[in-house]
């Protein structure tokens, strides 16, 4: 399903979270199951990871769908959050960067200003690292990297 409408987005979501709760309570029937027994904190710690791998997941998840129902708004990226705006030009942005040739500079410069019309188009597979665990600050950096203020999770 693409996430088009703000109401697939929200069905998207739905769905994705829906696997990982019914996955969740799984593992929470088990330690219930378990409670009272020898393997009981065994089996605690071995739903941590599980339910750490889900908040990961979902958030790696979620961040990549909603970069989709952007993207699939087809707006210019004049039209766009400055966030987005880097999603979409981040290689000429790096190039920029790291280049210490001036030609090579003004050109990377005359594309992005040029671009502002064009149609936006996000690189989503790149665009939210993890880094393999997740941590606050790990979280407001993909929050910020789509638009979201953090101010609310502190």
């Amino acid at each position: 399903m693409q996430p088009r409408t703000v109401s697939t987005l929200i069905d998207c979501l739905a769905i994705e979270r829906g696997w990982r709760i019914k996955e969740i309570s799984y593992v929470a029937t088990n330690v219930k199951r378990a409670e009272g027994t020898a393997i009981e904190r065994s089996v605690i710690r071995a739903s941590i990871p599980l339910i750490y791998a889900h908040w990961e997941g979902f958030i790696k998840s979620a961040a990549r769908t909603y970069l989709q129902h952007v993207e699939l708004q087809r707006l210019r990226y004049i039209d766009l959050l400055p966030c987005f705006t880097v999603l979409g030009m981040k290689s000429k942005i790096n190039q920029l960067a790291e280049s210490k040739k001036a030609r090579l500079n003004i050109e990377s410069v005359e594309y992005l200003f040029g671009s502002l019309n064009e149609i936006a188009k996000l690189q989503i597979e790149s665009a939210i690292n993890t880094e393999s665990n997740l941590k606050s600050h790990v979280f407001e950096n993909i929050a910020i990297s789509i638009g979201i203020d953090t101010a609310k999770y502190e």
